[in-house]
């Protein structure tokens, strides 16, 4: 995909640098403090190591970020006969050297977010470091993923799996919507939210820990997307990963890539994922797709996610309805069918 950032370069830093002459929505490739090219995505930065109070105190206000969408172009599979990983330390190597896309995120305002296999792995890395060093998260571990289908939520998945814990991604539906029934005999080490005021006070935390997980790109903290401050013992996400180093301190075990059957992935272009009612919803159109699948956000779905980055193939999670402007715009873009 050729979709570039307008931006000044002696400011790459600064969010109010980037500036476009009037896309109504945001279409981010890569991630960080400089989005970048989806054949040049540079790694997250890392900015030192101040204190978490510092960090956890610091709170912003969003700039407008005004970008040019140059050129979409439709997702193509790579083709290459690279060999399957079946670990996730493999897994993650092999990311490293993918400028292809591995994540593309339509968003319920009209915003659009792609990320390379080298940007999703850093995400993951540093992820890694964070889950390591803030929560001590010990492989067998449950973590609760109650978010929307998201790119950072993928990153989540990705980074659980690789310290060997098992992500369970929650179902949102009207039975089901508060904390005490998306957490109900899940027993989790972590709760991983876009909604932490949800959890504060539920009882269905028990002794998890809370991490709360911001929607934005370029956001430093949950109050800067959020406008309000998180208390001081939930882990805020956004302003913590960008803390930890690219590379892993620590060696991961060599633990294998989920036990899936993969004979239908291997023949797939790549994974359409929807909220589990929604795509629920649009079965009926995605029967007719020839290389495509449609998927709910469920746990299965979570670790087919890298079974299908393991052979170079895309994911587009849409945070939208079926049938409405950013579906339609998801399967235009991006080929799907």
């Amino acid at each position: 995909m050729v979709c570039r950032i307008r931006q000044d370069p002696s400011n790459v830093s600064s969010p109010a640098a980037f500036r476009g002459s009037g896309a109504a929505a945001p279409n981010y490739t890569g991630v960080g403090n400089y989005p970048s090219s989806a054949v040049d995505s540079r790694p997250l930065p890392h900015s030192g190591p101040p204190s978490r109070a510092t960090r956890r105190g610091a709170a912003g206000h969003a700039s407008a970020r005004r970008v040019q969408e140059d050129l979409i172009a439709p997702l193509i599979p790579t083709t290459s006969s690279h060999e399957i990983p079946s670990s996730c330390p493999a897994l993650l190597e092999l990311l490293a050297a993918r400028p292809q896309p591995a994540v593309v995120w339509y968003g319920p305002e009209g915003e659009r977010v792609e990320l390379s296999g080298r940007v999703l792995q850093n995400w993951a890395v540093k992820l890694i470091g964070l889950l390591r060093e803030e929560v001590e998260l010990v492989r067998g571990a449950t973590v609760l993923v109650d978010t929307t289908p998201h790119w950072k939520a993928a990153a989540v998945v990705l980074a659980c799996r690789a310290l060997g814990a098992e992500p369970r991604i929650t179902r949102r539906d009207a039975a089901a919507d508060s904390a005490a029934d998306v957490g109900a005999d899940a027993d989790p080490a972590l709760v991983v939210t876009d909604r932490p005021a949800a959890w504060e006070r539920s009882p269905a935390l028990g002794d998890a820990e809370l991490a709360a997980l911001s929607p934005g790109l370029l956001d430093g903290s949950w109050a800067e997307v959020a406008g309000e401050e998180l208390p001081a013992w939930v882990l805020d996400v956004s302003a913590e990963v960008r803390q930890h180093p690219d590379q892993l301190v620590e060696p991961l075990e060599e633990l294998p890539l989920p036990a899936l059957d993969l004979e239908a992935l291997d023949r797939l272009d790549g994974l359409m994922v929807l909220e589990a009612d929604a795509a629920t919803t649009a079965s009926s159109v995605a029967a007719d797709w020839a290389r495509w699948a449609l998927r709910g956000w469920t746990t299965q779905t979570a670790a087919e996610l890298l079974s299908l980055w393991a052979r170079g193939r895309p994911a587009v999670l849409v945070d939208a309805e079926p049938g409405g402007p950013q579906w339609e715009r998801a399967l235009a873009d991006e080929s799907v069918g």
